[in-house]
């Protein structure tokens, strides 16, 4: 099963022991990682510049794992307020270590993803999540993106950063090695010892199995496109991909 950044909130796709592991070891098996977190931030500070959301806009994160991040977003971001939500315990506590110099701006929360009543009487300038929302089926992600399209203000920006379905068996086996690739090269570059084995050893690269977890149940870019275009967003771009995740946003109309 593929380390998310954060818990999805479901009894059934994550568990404390996997939070530590992450804690451990997410710098290596997450593909370019720091990258991922910088493409984010561009795309969440050129759409808020853009519009009009106030003096301290909100920014929710869905699954804020670790909080890094999160952290990353309000360097990034200094005017912004944010609201971070994740369903593990032990990763609300380590978000809490990692946004100790944003406290006055950052509020962290529990939440469960497939639960809406997380967005109610929210209103947010825009909205991220990395490496969870591949947890829910289809419907499940229609639904999603239709509650975060009702919670952002007009020009409010949604970012995902997400394992995504190749279209072909070529895509699969290209996904497969990329990750792998990128996975023993990060462990070389952080010194950190066991993260290529754990990788391995757990079944973490979901392209290379036979059987993939049926809890990691990722869809097509293309589909996720649509259905954000469906949704009420404008806009909608893939900005990034490598290994098999994808970052892709819209914004909303």
């Amino acid at each position: 099963m593929p380390l998310t950044d954060g818990d999805p909130g479901t009894t059934d796709t994550w568990s404390e022991d996997l939070s530590r592991d992450f804690q451990d070891f997410g710098e290596c098996l997450v593909p370019d990682r720091q990258r991922q977190r910088h493409i984010m931030a561009e795309i969440l500070a050129h759409g808020l510049s853009a519009g009009d959301f106030g003096a301290q806009p909100l920014v929710v994160e869905l699954a804020c794992g670790d909080g890094t991040l999160a952290a990353h977003l309000l360097d990034r971001l200094p005017t912004a307020r944010f609201l971070a939500l994740d369903g593990s315990e032990a990763m609300r506590a380590e978000s809490a270590q990692s946004l100790t110099r944003h406290a006055g701006r950052a509020e962290i929360a529990t939440f469960a993803l497939e639960d809406p009543s997380w967005a109610e009487g929210l209103r947010a300038a825009a909205c991220v999540s990395s490496l969870a929302i591949h947890h829910l089926d289809g419907p499940g992600k229609q639904a999603l993106f239709e509650t975060v399209g009702r919670t952002l203000l007009p020009g409010g920006v949604f970012v995902v950063a997400d394992l995504v379905k190749p279209a072909t068996a070529a895509g699969w086996h290209i996904a497969a090695d990329l990750w792998d690739q990128a996975v023993r090269e990060r462990e070389q570059d952080l010194g950190t010892p066991g993260a290529h084995a754990y990788f391995r050893d757990t079944g973490w690269n979901f392209y290379e199995q036979p059987q993939p977890d049926p809890v990691d149940r990722p869809s097509t870019i293309f589909e996720q496109l649509l259905w954000l275009e469906a949704s009420g967003f404008r806009d909608v771009d893939v900005y990034w991909m490598h290994a098999g995740h994808a970052i892709f946003a819209g914004l909303k109309k």
